[in-house]
């Protein structure tokens, strides 16, 4: 029985496979078992994922017709055999002690999740020298708190090593959107210890010419209700952190407000009219809380001043984007 399970969901990724599979393969950390799962591509990546696999037999091809990044993430799941399972997307790649160090803070800490960080890179772009400053033995709400507050940690699936008995009642939404949203708080708040450290040692990799996140529809602003939901979880679950949990909603919440506006301003009216409302019910809250970090004050006070004041702050300081120069 490996030690741990990798489990990577590749669909049309032909040109990003082979570096993805490359920084696994040299992991520095051997007891592992890969399970690649082809989500029905419909480029050489089924090719691709047979002809790697040839050389390296602790890596495992499923051919499965196409189910979305949560289908193919809940295949091996059901298919694992480790102890602890990681999830790795087939177009980023990771530092070569990532799975050895994961591993490490996890058991040193008798942790039932590890985490680190990662970095937004461009394709041209190379990854800066992992630097460790800070590492915590976290509560379940602690590690929750900073995913909430976005500053030390995020709540992507990836860059996390799980007990796998954490995911013995919980399965990714298949055909949703935000999977990670609708998926981590819960797997969270179901463990006990949390190992923190902020090495960024997974690398995101954003495709060349895209700025995430820019799309908006029916089926984007789906996360409306996604946050709706988590805040509703966590709040029942945790009170005390409701400042936290409402913050992470309300910037959902903005951030889709500024892509309806920038998008077409009497557009999506309706999902228009719910965020202002949202803002106006807790502005109150988040203003007077010292744990809500103040550009997040400063983006919910513009809304109060009116939609254009606030998609012109929002606009001139949005933190998110990146662009292949």
């Amino acid at each position: 029985m490996p030690e741990i399970t990798v489990i990577i969901p590749a669909y049309n990724v032909e040109k990003y496979l082979e570096k993805c599979l490359t920084s696994i393969k040299n992991q520095s950390f051997r007891d592992i078992e890969v399970l690649l799962i082809d989500d029905g591509a419909e480029d050489s990546t089924p090719q691709l994922c047979d002809e790697i696999a040839a050389n390296d037999t602790r890596i495992r091809v499923f051919h499965k017709e196409n189910g979305g990044l949560s289908d193919a993430r809940n295949y091996g799941l059901e298919r694992m055999q480790g102890k602890y399972v990681t999830f790795i997307d087939s177009d980023d790649y990771v530092h070569e002690r990532f799975l050895e160090y994961l591993y490490k803070i996890l058991i040193e800490n008798n942790a039932q999740i590890s985490m680190v960080q990662g970095q937004v890179l461009l394709e041209s772009e190379q990854p800066i020298p992992v630097k460790i400053d800070n590492e915590e033995k976290l509560t379940a709400e602690e590690a929750i708190r900073k995913m909430l507050l976005r500053r030390e940690a995020t709540h992507t699936s990836w860059g996390k090593l799980y007990d796998v008995s954490l995911w013995e009642k919980i399965r990714f939404p298949k055909g949703q959107n935000y999977e990670d949203y609708a998926t981590t708080y819960d797997v969270f708040a179901r463990a006990e210890t949390v190992a923190y450290s902020d090495a960024q040692m997974y690398y995101y990799i954003q495709r060349s010419g895209s700025i995430m996140h820019d799309t908006v529809s029916e089926k984007t602003l789906g996360v409306l209700k996604v946050s709706s939901n988590v805040s509703d979880f966590l709040i029942d679950r945790w009170p005390d952190s409701k400042p936290e949990i409402i913050t992470l909603q309300m910037s959902t919440y903005l951030k889709n407000l500024q892509h309806i506006l920038n998008y077409d301003r009497n557009s999506f009216l309706n999902y228009q009219n719910h965020i202002l409302k949202f803002a106006k019910q807790n502005a109150a809250i988040l203003l007077k809380s010292k744990r809500v970090p103040l550009n997040d004050k400063v983006k919910v006070l513009s809304l109060l001043f009116g939609k254009n004041f606030f998609i012109k702050i929002y606009n001139a300081y949005d933190g998110d984007r990146k662009i292949e120069q």
